[in-house]
């Protein structure tokens, strides 16, 4: 029995010794004179290392905006009554037919001159959207549309 409670004894004291390191381990685990890490690992290899990730990250998030951004025009066939919704920004340059601007604002910038709701748009004329714009196809018409857009 009494090596029953010599083995009970060290046990227990091998518990308190393991928990006053941890306890030790978690309350100094960095000091002004002992830092985890150097200013100068800091300095040299992890703020350069941090830089060069962010910028590849930064590089691949911007060639990734500039493969899909909306550069090109696109060619959409209207039939008569059917409409073309675009968003902020975006060009219009009507082909031929009849269109004409049923909600929203448009900037003319061949002639230099604001679009209105309810006026018939000039064919080849550029038109950027200022604001979401809808057009009204009153005959079949053919438009270039660079941004986003959609058709209803």
């Amino acid at each position: 029995m009494k090596a029953k409670t010599v083995k009970i004894v060290i046990a227990a004291l091998a518990v308190l010794l393991l928990a006053g390191a941890g306890v030790y381990a978690a309350t100094n685990y960095g000091t002004r004179d002992d830092p985890l890490i150097t200013k100068s690992y800091l300095d040299e290899v992890l703020e350069p290392q941090l830089e060069s990730d962010l910028q590849s990250r930064l590089d691949a998030a911007a060639s990734e905006m500039l493969s899909s951004a909306p550069g090109e025009f696109a060619q959409v066939e209207l039939s008569a009554g059917q409409t073309l919704q675009c968003a902020a920004g975006s060009q219009i340059l009507p082909v031929r037919g009849s269109l004409t601007l049923s909600e929203g604002a448009l900037s003319d910038t061949t002639a230099g001159a604001a679009a209105a709701a309810g006026q018939r748009l000039e064919a080849n004329h550029l038109y950027l959207s200022t604001e979401a714009a809808a057009l009204r196809a009153d005959a079949a018409a053919a438009v270039l549309v660079s941004g986003t857009y959609r058709t209803a």
